[in-house]
C-alpha cells in the first residue's frame, strides 16, 4: 500500500511519521496553536504566523503539498520568504500531509511539478528528513542546515 511504503521510507530517513484522523487533528487545534511558534495549514484554515529572523524558531507546523512514497520525501512549495524560513530556520519541524497527496515516485512528482515551476515565485523543497551532514571531520551532525527533528502527520 502507498501509505505504508511512504511511512516505511520516511521512518528510515529518521522522521517521526504516523497517520492521524482528520477530525481528531482538527479537535486538537487549540493545543496545536499553543505548542507551535509558526503554523501554516491552509486546507484546515489553521494559521499562526510570526516574523522569523536569522535566530529562527523552535517549532513549526506546515502543510506539505505532496509526499513521495519511494523515498519518504516531502515536497513543500512555498511562495513567501517567511514561509521558506519556517521550513529551514526551525529546530523541530512538523508537516501535515493529506494521504491523497502521496505519490508513488519521483517520476510522478516531476509531472505535477512541471506546472509549479512555471510560477517563478514558487520555491520548491524536497525534504526527506532532519538536517544532517558529515562534512565536519567526517562525523555525522544533526541540525546544521535545518531542523533537528522532523515529524510527518498523514491525515486520513
Amino acid at each position: 500500500m502507498l501509505i505504508d511504503r511512504f511511512i516505511e521510507n520516511s521512518l528510515m530517513a529518521n522522521n517521526s511519521t504516523r497517520i492521524v484522523d482528520r477530525i481528531e487533528f482538527i479537535n486538537m487545534k487549540n493545543e496545536i496553536i499553543e505548542t507551535f511558534d509558526y503554523i501554516y495549514l491552509p486546507s484546515l484554515k489553521i494559521f499562526k504566523k510570526v516574523d522569523i529572523n536569522e535566530q529562527g524558531i523552535n517549532k513549526a507546523m506546515l502543510e506539505a503539498n505532496y509526499g513521495i512514497a519511494e523515498t519518504g520525501t516531502i515536497i513543500f512549495i512555498s511562495y513567501a520568504e517567511n514561509l521558506r524560513k519556517a521550513s529551514m530556520l526551525v529546530q523541530h519541524l512538523s508537516f501535515v500531509l493529506s494521504k491523497g497527496n502521496i505519490l508513488t515516485s519521483l517520476e510522478d512528482a516531476s509531472k505535477i511539478l512541471d506546472a509549479e515551476t512555471k510560477n517563478k515565485s514558487n520555491y520548491i523543497s524536497f525534504i526527506t528528513g532532519p538536517s544532517r551532514t558529515a562534512d565536519i571531520e567526517n562525523q555525522l551532525i544533526i541540525g546544521v542546515h535545518g531542523p533537528l527533528s522532523q515529524e510527518i502527520l498523514i491525515l486520513d
